[in-house]
C-alpha cells in the first residue's frame, strides 16, 4: 500500500466518555489520519459510522481480574451480578463497558485510565491498593503480577483486529473507502499465496499462538487485476 506512517496516542483513534461509550478521537474524527491499524470491531464501534477491514486477527481476549489476596469475586460465575464494585478501565480499548454489560448485570461503578503504559500502571496500583474491585483488563496472555483471574474469558465478546476508518467528509470517505480496499486487498493475497500462514507460524511464542483469521475472503477481481502474478 502506498501510504504513510503517523503514530498518534491509541485515544486520537477512538476514546471512551465518562460512562464507557466510546467516541471518535480527534485524528481520525478529523482527517488527521485517514484510518488506525489494529482496532477491535464492536457493535457499540460500528454504530459510530467507524468502517472497518475485513478482520485479520483474533487478538486478545479480555478478562475480569482482581487483587490476588481479594476473595470477594472467586465464586463470579460466567453470568452474574457486580453490585456495587468499582471496575477499571482502560479508556478507548475494545473491553468498553457495553462488552462487561454483556455478560455481568449489576450497579457497577467505572473508573477509566489512558491506555498508554503510565495510566495502566495507576490502574494496576489503584487494584493492589484497594481503590478499585476489578479491572477489565485486555489480556488473560498478560496477567500482570499480583492478580488473579476471576469469572470466565469473553469470548463472546470478540474480538477481531481491523484497520478502520471514518469518512468525516464526503472527500475523506473517497480516500476512506479506497486505503480499505486496498488493505482487503492485500489481505486476501497474503491469504491465498499462504503468506498469513507463513507469519502466523513464525509468531508461535511459548507455545502460544496468535490465532489469526486465516479464512476469509478470495481477492476481488479488481483486486487480482491490480496485482498480476509475476
Amino acid at each position: 500500500m502506498k501510504c504513510k506512517i503517523k503514530i498518534v496516542e491509541s485515544t486520537d483513534c477512538l476514546d471512551s466518555d465518562v460512562n464507557g461509550l466510546p467516541f471518535v478521537g480527534n485524528e481520525l474524527v478529523s482527517g488527521a489520519v485517514d484510518g488506525c491499524m489494529g482496532w477491535f470491531i464492536t457493535p457499540a464501534r460500528e454504530q459510530l459510522g467507524m468502517e472497518f477491514a475485513n478482520p485479520y486477527s483474533s487478538g486478545t481476549t479480555p478478562q475480569l481480574i482482581v487483587s490476588a489476596d481479594n476473595t470477594d469475586y472467586d465464586s463470579l460465575g460466567a453470568i452474574d451480578q457486580i453490585d456495587n464494585a468499582i471496575i477499571g478501565f482502560i479508556s478507548g480499548f475494545f473491553n468498553d463497558v457495553s462488552c462487561l454489560n454483556m455478560r455481568y448485570d449489576g450497579n457497577f461503578s467505572r473508573d477509566f485510565y489512558p491506555p498508554e503504559a503510565q495510566g495502566r500502571s495507576d490502574m494496576l496500583a489503584a487494584l493492589i491498593n484497594g481503590d478499585i474491585d476489578l479491572v477489565f483488563w485486555d489480556s488473560i496472555d498478560t496477567l500482570p503480577e499480583n492478580t488473579k483471574i476471576v469469572g470466565e474469558t469473553f469470548l463472546d465478546c470478540g474480538p477481531r483486529l481491523s484497520f478502520t476508518t471514518y469518512p468525516p467528509s464526503q472527500k475523506r470517505k473517497l480516500k476512506s473507502d479506497a486505503l480499505r480496499r486496498d488493505f482487503n486487498c492485500g489481505l486476501a493475497l497474503i491469504r491465498q499465496n499462504k503468506t498469513l500462514d507463513a507469519i502466523c507460524d513464525k509468531w508461535i511464542i511459548d507455545g502460544f499462538h496468535p490465532a489469526c483469521f486465516l479464512d476469509g475472503p478470495l481477492p476481488t477481481e479488481q483486486c487480482l487485476a491490480d496485482n498480476p502474478t509475476p
